[in-house]
């Protein structure tokens, strides 16, 4: 794949399954001043309930809400490095470096996030794959609530829903979402559509489909199945992320 580009890059970014890695919301009263500091208890914070020895992880977190009562929050992903190293491998093999790697949901996300079109209140994102679905809410710019369940694994979609909008109501102070998106692929053709309507009767709210069109040009080849934007969503989602990062630097 990477020979027939028309130029040879050096540094990609790799959108990997959100399955790869096990994503917590971690609150702390006081946060260390000092950024290792700061690792180092989020280390010791989940080194209790991950699912395999805190040292053979890969830890990365990023600033969350700003809960009422005081304190910080912070949106942890944790993956067994030896994973990560598998993904960074395959782009090694191709002479390519692996500068930011993030995972699926979040770089779909970072499609609104990094656009500047950036919903107001609460929103939902429902992102769907063959082998899993995550559901994102998002507090204006901030992840409140993160789930990915793998397909076969438990409760059926509506299930899924009806326990995300419980929790939402009941533990998050949720007043209704003013946007709710679901795209993706699916395992067949139709579950995203389904997914969609389904949402729509669950919610009383219109449901919109994620459609990276509207926030980037693609080639008209990719245009004409909808799997092909539900497979391209957080790759426009990571494109638009290190380019709002470059801009910035």
């Amino acid at each position: 794949m990477v020979s027939r580009l028309g130029s040879r890059p050096r540094r990609v970014a790799l959108v990997v399954p959100d399955v790869a890695a096990r994503v917590s919301l971690v609150k702390f009263e006081q946060v260390p001043a000092a950024r290792a500091d700061l690792e180092q208890l989020i280390r010791w914070h989940l080194k209790k309930s991950a699912p395999f020895p805190i040292e053979d992880a890969c830890v990365t977190h990023a600033p969350g809400a700003a809960p009422s009562d005081g304190g910080r929050e912070f949106v942890v992903a944790l993956a067994r490095r030896e994973a990560v190293r598998e993904y960074e491998g395959v782009c090694e093999d191709a002479g390519l470096y692996a500068g930011i790697v993030d995972l699926s949901s979040f770089s779909v996300v970072n499609c609104f996030l990094s656009s500047g079109r950036v919903p107001t209140g609460d929103w939902l994102v429902v992102h769907m794959r063959s082998d899993y679905t995550s559901i994102v809410i998002m507090r204006g710019g901030d992840v409140i609530y993160f789930r990915s369940k793998p397909e076969g694994d438990g409760d059926p979609f509506a299930d899924l829903v009806h326990q995300t909008t419980m929790y939402y109501q009941d533990r998050l102070s949720g007043q209704g979402f003013s946007r709710v998106l679901v795209g993706g692929t699916g395992r067949t053709g139709t579950d995203v559509e389904v997914a969609r309507r389904g949402l729509e009767e669950r919610l009383g709210t219109p449901v919109e489909p994620i459609d990276p069109t509207r926030l980037a040009l693609l080639p008209d080849r990719l245009n004409e199945a909808p799997a092909n934007i539900g497979r391209v969503a957080p790759l426009v989602g990571m494109l638009l992320r290190t380019r709002q990062e470059t801009q910035a630097a």
